[in-house]
């Protein structure tokens, strides 16, 4: 037995650990808290514009309440625990669950579709949970036939001085994002391709490998199916302008994934402290 085992043993004796959802000791995450990360998705509709005559699907793990949110700011905050597989699977496991719930029988064999997550108001610092769901709902859409092949494509940034949504309104919340965001023309896809291909860095202005009819010029997204991912949101502020920048580009938006929504948890938008960065 190694000394690094023999230290992490005698660890778990000293401070054992305790559930980040409940607290039951012993677990990291016990089997009531992972049965509501990987419980029944959600499905509901995103206004777009005012008229309410454009929406976008989205598609959610669970509320954001409870043992949920107190997992989340774990895995955002807390780098003493490694919750990234977690959140992963849960991205793996939602799409399986749209899929078998028929709530996007149209998007069946859609071919290729890529995965754009949120930006962060700290571009050093990126949300953990964010990427890991990211990298979970690109391997879910494959896994489930929902597309042939996929890629997370991080290319949507904030502007200079643009603050989280923390302890904001609704109608302050969408100020704070409306206009605040765009497209980098830097194009670094993570391929989950079915078989692997050749593509590993899209640059602008690149023709994509697989297809030729797709031609990234400068940042331009004309032709690509993409959806979005967000970790939490509350007004959905952040997702309508992930999609006008992205439509504005050329991308057809296809729908949005979150691990959980303040849409159906009012206690979360009557309390948001500090690190709620719900969106």
């Amino acid at each position: 037995m190694s000394w690094r085992q023999i230290v992490a043993d005698l660890g778990a004796v000293l401070f054992p650990s305790e559930c980040l959802g409940c607290g039951v000791w012993d677990q990291v995450v016990c089997d009531e808290c992972l049965a509501r990360l990987f419980g029944h998705p959600s499905s509901w509709d995103l206004e777009l514009g005012a008229a309410g005559d454009e929406v976008l699907s989205l598609f959610e793990v669970a509320p954001y309440e409870n043992a949920l949110r107190r997992l989340i700011l774990a895995g955002k905050h807390d780098d003493t625990r490694e919750l990234r597989p977690y959140f992963q699977a849960a991205g793996v496991n939602l799409v399986h669950g749209v899929a078998a719930a028929g709530w996007w029988k149209s998007a069946m064999g859609l071919g290729e579709v890529f995965v754009v997550p949120a930006p962060s108001t700290k571009p050093k610092h990126p949300s953990k949970v964010a990427q890991a769901f990211s990298r979970g709902i690109m391997h879910g859409l494959v896994q489930s036939g929902l597309a042939q092949s996929s890629a997370v494509l991080e290319v949507l940034r904030f502007r200079a001085g643009v603050t989280t949504q923390a302890g904001l309104s609704g109608a302050k919340r969408a100020n704070n994002r409306h206009g605040q965001m765009y497209l980098t023309p830097e194009l670094t896809p993570t391929q989950a391709s079915l078989p692997p291909r050749r593509d590993g860095l899209l640059d602008g202005g690149a023709t994509h490998p697989t297809n030729p009819g797709v031609f990234l010029d400068g940042g331009a997204l004309r032709g690509v199916k993409v959806v979005l991912v967000d970790d939490v949101t509350a007004t959905g502020s952040t997702l309508r302008e992930m999609s006008r920048v992205l439509a504005q580009e050329g991308a057809e938006v296809l729908a949005g994934f979150v691990v959980a929504s303040a849409k159906f948890a009012q206690s979360a938008l009557q309390s948001s402290p500090e690190n709620d960065t719900v969106n």
